[in-house]
């Protein structure tokens, strides 16, 4: 019987962090640590597939040996496309998605909301109403893929082009005969509520303090981007 201990891949998120005594999973925290070092310049990423064969071994390799033990920085596991493919697979196989499928309709709401100021504040208010590990591990990518899109210059990997990548990841419906069926046809809005996800990702996870210190400064963001 294959020993769990070391299972990464398909572990619900709580377990996972209970295991690692953390609070982002370390799997994610490698992968996006290795995007910001050396990852930013590359055209595509996270849009361009690494090797299966080589991520289908980074999963059996952090499965049984924990991502403490896992080294990214040579061999093929260092390439970056491998990288986002093994993050992007982690992404897939999470029990429950990092928007919780709970929170899915919620989220879908929020989008289809037409003017712009309510559906960020609406967005907003669901972000912060996630149970906490979703919240972080949320943010982390988030605020991750803004870095990605601030180099879109380099990369050609603008906000939208990233919520086209994760949102099937980051948000699904629950489990059921419907799934399928019901995310194809919301995976418009899905990527449109992740795109403002990454687009005001600073705003939308600064704390309530530092919001009121800073309304006229989410007020001036919010009127740039919905003339964008």
């Amino acid at each position: 019987m294959t020993d769990q201990r070391g299972l990464v891949y398909g572990v619900p998120l709580y377990d996972l962090l209970e295991k690692e005594q953390g609070t982002i999973p370390l799997i994610v925290e490698k992968c996006l640590s290795v995007v910001e070092r050396r990852g930013l310049a590359e055209v595509g990423i996270y849009r361009i597939s690494g090797e299966n064969k080589v991520i289908n071994a980074m999963k059996e390799a952090f499965d049984k040996k924990g991502a403490a033990m896992i080294d990214l920085e040579n061999g093929s596991f260092s390439d970056c496309h491998n990288v986002t493919g093994a993050l992007k697979l982690w992404l897939r196989l999470l029990p429950d998605t990092v928007i919780p499928h709970a929170f899915y309709q919620s989220f879908i709401d929020a989008a289809s909301v037409t003017d712009y100021n309510e559906k960020m504040y609406q967005l907003r208010n669901l972000v912060w109403r996630l149970p906490q590990p979703h919240f972080l591990l949320l943010r982390r990518l988030m605020e991750h893929l803004f870095t990605v899109s601030d180099h879109e210059q380099e990369n050609s990997m603008q906000p939208h082009a990233l919520a086209i990548v994760f949102a099937p990841s980051i948000m699904r419906p629950a489990p059921g005969d419907a799934q399928f069926g019901v995310q194809m046809q919301n995976l418009g809005k899905a990527t449109s509520a992740i795109k403002l996800l990454i687009i005001q990702a600073h705003w939308i996870f600064r704390d309530d303090t530092e919001e009121q210190e800073n309304e006229e400064d989410m007020q001036a963001n919010l009127v740039e981007d919905s003339t964008s």
